[in-house]
């Protein structure tokens, strides 16, 4: 093929070149994966492929997923959009398949394929086979897949997101996971404060970190509820909505509350905890409660209380 190949112009192409009833299979194949506006991310998602699944179907899916993937390999190009989407689904028939003695054969000659394949792999194809075949964990085949890419994994370099997580003990999985952390001002310990408890919206943090295993890690930390101001990101882009990252100007307006300067951006989210008690010291009036961090992870039940007070310990650290 001289244009990119798709999963859906593979199918389509071997379509063409089928018996009719083997073609009308191909062509439903074909127009629902291209239907699909996002890529599995769980497997409820992943099985909606099923009702057009036959056995020449998951051998074309198979060979397309496999064609898809060594042109990536060979021809480097941004791993987003319809194609990578596509691709994933394409995978996601394999394990559904792979289940399925009607289509065993056929999807178990591509996950041997994919197999052999996954060692020139990118960290990001790589993890993307891990990430769903852990959602099929009573099929062998996904399991056998899941090893294989996790292997590949390994040897790629640690990321930002697993050196932090490894500094601060919290003994996360070598998979893709993400957190959210919210922390909230202290109420002021006033009689107008005990008489009228309101919260200052506009001083909350919110942080997010989410690690891509061998490949990289996403992190910011902003302040504010609305038109947040960021404080930090992973991004080398300077400014964030045309305000330079680390600056701030919040205020409340019942009663006037108002807090503006700039912090020096971290440059990883270790620095969490300084740009805090940066910000308290340049705000006397201003405190965190760290006791009542809320936190949030996925995937579910990434995180335990032990760990949340780990959290805590971490961000409160540099403040006493």
């Amino acid at each position: 093929m001289s244009e990119t190949p798709t999963i859906v112009s593979i199918l389509t192409a071997r379509a063409q070149a089928s018996p009719a009833d083997t073609a009308r299979e191909l062509e439903k194949a074909a127009k629902k994966i291209g239907s699909y506006s996002r890529a599995p991310g769980k497997r409820k998602d992943a099985e909606r492929v099923t009702s057009v699944l036959t056995p020449a179907v998951v051998e074309a899916l198979g060979d397309a997923f496999i064609a898809v993937r060594t042109y990536e390999l060979d021809n480097p190009l941004p791993l987003l959009g319809p194609d990578f989407r596509q691709a994933d689904h394409a995978f996601a028939a394999l394990l559904i398949g792979a289940a399925d003695p009607a289509l065993e054969a056929m999807a178990l000659r591509g996950v041997d394929q994919v197999v052999a394949l996954l060692p020139r792999m990118s960290a990001k194809q790589a993890e993307h086979i891990q990430y769903l075949a852990k959602q099929f964990p009573e099929v062998e085949a996904a399991n056998r897949l899941h090893a294989a890419a996790k292997g590949v994994l390994a040897q790629f370099p640690e990321t930002a997101g697993e050196a932090w997580a490894r500094e601060l003990g919290l003994d996360l999985p070598d998979e893709y996971w993400s957190i959210s952390l919210r922390l909230d001002p202290v109420e002021a310990d006033t009689e107008e404060a005990r008489r009228r408890p309101r919260q200052w919206f506009e001083a909350i943090i919110l942080a997010d970190i989410s690690n891509f295993p061998g490949d990289h890690t996403t992190w910011s930390i902003r302040i504010g509820t609305t038109n947040r101001d960021m404080l930090g990101w992973d991004r080398a882009a300077p400014q964030e909505r045309g305000v330079p990252v680390g600056t701030y100007d919040r205020e409340d307006r019942a009663p006037y509350e108002r807090i503006a300067g700039a912090v020096v951006p971290p440059q990883s989210p270790s620095e969490f905890p300084r740009v805090l008690a940066d910000l308290e010291a340049a705000h006397p009036e201003l405190r965190y409660d760290y006791a009542k961090l809320s936190v949030s992870g996925s995937p579910g039940r990434l995180l335990s209380p032990a760990k949340k007070k780990l959290l805590i310990t971490w961000l409160s650290r540099a403040n006493g």
